[in-house]
């Protein structure tokens, strides 16, 4: 978010490929790992290759183009100096502070929005395998289900980033979280009546809505904050929004225990992302006070 302005969405979905990547691969492998020797060693190897991929990763993380004499797009010097870096500059200029966004309407309510958002996306992988097993399905079959899921979900990355940059990044947002509440209707349809090739289908509707979770989530609280104190404003939103995202599991495993089955539970998950969908519409890009506003032209 801070490297990029033009091209934000974009860039922000193809480096976010990478996150769905293990996602293909990962729950057939991790299933036969635990049936083969157990949840408990299979915890291990993740946990150690965490620690193998993300030092190394953090290592050469770099914080803002700026701190190395760089400019956000990959602008050159005589490039912002003739006036090809002015929205790049505005953005930074026009940055919110802390203090201003939590005075703004729109932090509250994309909050909510990516909150319920979130909610699902957790539910659906952290309960998608007990959830199909429950319904009769095997765990091979339900490991292969979120394999399905993860493919369109690093594919359409560029694709939401690409129409978050040329259309419209709440449009975006909430027909990809439309088509992740029809998704929902689909599997637990197909759930209900065994219904493998149109669960399959399900996945991978779901799969390639949530795919534009991480770019149109990212480039709209950039886009709207601005990206010099964008960590600071996050600090504020995410630990709300983690909270909403781990209640999804929660609540469906409390139905589950408590009625004996995840269908109007996951159902509700569906209904989450439908009132996403519709609350993005209403998070209005929000404007500094005339005294702090800087013009693009600036």
């Amino acid at each position: 978010s801070k490297w990029f302005v033009e091209q934000r969405g974009r860039a922000i979905g193809l480096a976010s490929i990478g996150v769905s990547m293990a996602g293909i691969l990962l729950p057939v492998v991790a299933t036969w790992y635990v049936d083969e020797f157990g949840w408990r060693a299979t915890w291990r190897v993740m946990a150690l290759g965490v620690v193998m991929l993300g030092f190394p990763a953090a290592a050469i993380m770099r914080r803002t183009p700026e701190d190395y004499g760089m400019h956000p797009d990959g602008k050159s010097e005589s490039q912002m100096a003739s006036g090809g870096g002015a929205r790049a500059m505005a953005d930074f200029a026009n940055s919110f502070t802390r203090r201003q966004a939590i005075r703004t309407q729109a932090l509250y309510v994309l909050i909510v929005t990516f909150g319920l958002g979130s909610l699902g996306l957790m539910t659906i992988i952290v309960l998608s395998i007990p959830y199909l097993t429950d319904s009769g399905f095997s765990r091979g079959t339900a490991a292969i289900m979120l394999s399905i899921l993860a493919i369109p979900a690093g594919v359409s990355k560029p694709v939401w980033g690409w129409m978050a940059d040329v259309w419209s990044e709440r449009l975006s947002t909430s027909l990809s979280f439309i088509m992740n509440a029809v998704a929902m209707v689909i599997i637990v349809l197909a759930a209900q009546t065994q219904a493998t090739l149109m669960l399959a289908i399900g996945f991978f509707v779901v799969g390639w809505g949530i795919g534009g979770q991480i770019p149109l989530q990212e480039t709209i609280w950039a886009s709207y904050f601005g990206r010099r104190y964008i960590g600071a404003v996050r600090s504020v939103a995410m630990p709300f929004t983690m909270l909403i995202a781990a209640s999804g599991p929660i609540l469906v495993a409390t139905y589950f225990d408590t009625f004996g089955n995840y269908d109007v539970a996951m159902f509700g998950i569906g209904a989450a992302w439908a009132v996403a969908s519709l609350l993005i519409l209403v998070a209005q890009r929000p404007r500094l006070p005339e005294s702090a506003e800087v013009s693009p032209a600036a």
